[in-house]
């Protein structure tokens, strides 16, 4: 039993295990004709779909069913909490305002689908289900996202002092793309970083972040927020 509960209890499908996944719930689903489990990872797969954009290939699909299947099939099993091993460390995306989105979005769902008599047996374990779902499509979905990034064109005095801060910062994200900025190209910035007043005269249009010589970590602060809202808001 024990040994049972610990292949289901622990997600431990990979890339390699696709077929596997798709036979075994193949499998399953004929022995288990509407199963809650079932049912509950099926509309959760078609929540993200349609709520987060989260357009999958049928590999990854089905690699994100199997380890959401393992995960609530073992609280289906124990119909209460039980400790496991994200419990024991904090979340990886616990400071970024990405993870928060995912979980505001994957708390509404449970706070719908729960409602629904055939899945009452998951209330208990909701809180968890909660925590558990939204950190296995927090990843994919920051994925998803890192496909495009922010084109940033930089438009900054010559000046050692004022550029050097913000183009190591700005290099340091991973969802940003940073370029001189280039006037023939204006409309093609997401964001243009200037120390002068007279660029937003001359491109009205565009989305300016005015950087100056006292500009310090409180304006780093401000900058990363920014970009961060246009990334993932």
């Amino acid at each position: 039993m024990f040994l049972y509960l610990q292949e289901m209890f622990i997600p431990h499908f990979t890339t390699q295990d696709v077929e596997t996944i798709k036979t075994k719930l193949f499998q399953f689903k004929l022995k288990n004709i509407n199963h809650p489990t079932i049912m509950l990872v099926e509309r959760f797969l078609e929540f993200v779909s349609l709520n987060l954009k989260l357009n999958l290939d049928s590999d990854k699909a089905y690699l994100l069913m199997g380890n959401l299947f393992n995960i609530s099939q073992t609280y289906y099993i124990l119909e209460s909490q039980f400790p496991d091993f994200e419990v024991l460390t904090s979340s990886l995306y616990s400071n970024i305002s990405v993870h928060d989105l995912v979980e505001k979005e994957v708390t509404a769902f449970f706070d719908g689908t729960l409602k629904s008599r055939d899945l009452s047996v998951f209330v208990p374990t909701k809180a968890v289900l909660n925590r558990r779902f939204t950190n296995f499509v927090t990843p994919l979905y920051m994925e998803k996202d890192n496909e495009s990034k922010i084109k940033v064109g930089l438009a900054i005095e010559r000046n050692i002092s004022l550029i050097q801060r913000v183009q190591a910062f700005l290099q340091s994200l991973n969802f940003v793309e940073m370029e001189n900025f280039d006037g023939s190209r204006a409309d093609e910035y997401d964001m243009v970083i200037t120390s002068t007043t007279r660029l937003k005269k001359d491109y009205p249009d565009a989305n300016i972040f005015f950087w100056g010589l006292d500009s310090g970590e409180q304006e780093l602060l401000k900058l990363y927020h920014k970009l961060q809202n246009m990334k993932f808001a």
